[in-house]
C-alpha cells in the first residue's frame, strides 16, 4: 500500500506553516493509518480524525484507490469532542459563531489565524 498526496495536500503544509501551524507529514500519515475515528458520510471520500493536541484534532480527507490511499487535503479543527463517537461537533469560538464544522466548506487563512489565536 502506498500513501500519496495530491498537489493541493502537498501545498497545504507550507500554507499552514505560513500561519504558524506546523503539521508534519508523518502526523497526517499516522492519522490515516491509525485514526481515532473515520467519517464515512461523504463516500467515496473518507475523513480520518486524530488528536492533534488537547484542544484540536487533525482531519484528513482521503480516498482509497485500489490498494493505495490518496490524501486530498487535511486541516486542524477544534471544539467539543463527543467521546461516544470521537467526532468534532461544534467549533467553540465566537469568531465562527459556534457553527457545526460541516457548515464550513473551505477555511480561509484568516479563519485559521483566528482559530489558533
Amino acid at each position: 500500500m502506498e500513501i500519496y498526496f495530491t498537489k493541493h495536500a502537498e501545498q497545504k503544509f507550507a500554507a499552514l506553516a505560513r500561519f504558524g501551524v506546523k503539521i508534519a507529514k508523518k502526523k497526517v500519515i499516522a492519522a490515516v493509518l491509525n485514526p481515532d475515528s473515520v467519517d464515512r458520510s461523504r463516500i467515496p471520500l473518507l475523513i480520518a480524525q486524530s488528536l492533534l493536541n488537547k484542544k484540536h484534532v487533525l482531519r484528513v480527507v482521503y480516498k482509497k484507490e485500489s490498494a493505495d490511499i490518496k490524501v486530498i487535503t487535511f486541516y486542524p479543527a477544534g471544539g467539543k469532542r463527543q467521546n461516544k463517537i470521537g467526532k468534532v461537533n461544534v467549533v467553540n469560538f465566537p469568531a465562527f459563531g459556534n457553527k457545526k464544522l460541516g457548515d464550513f466548506k473551505l477555511w480561509n487563512p484568516l479563519d485559521i489565524l483566528r482559530f489558533f489565536s
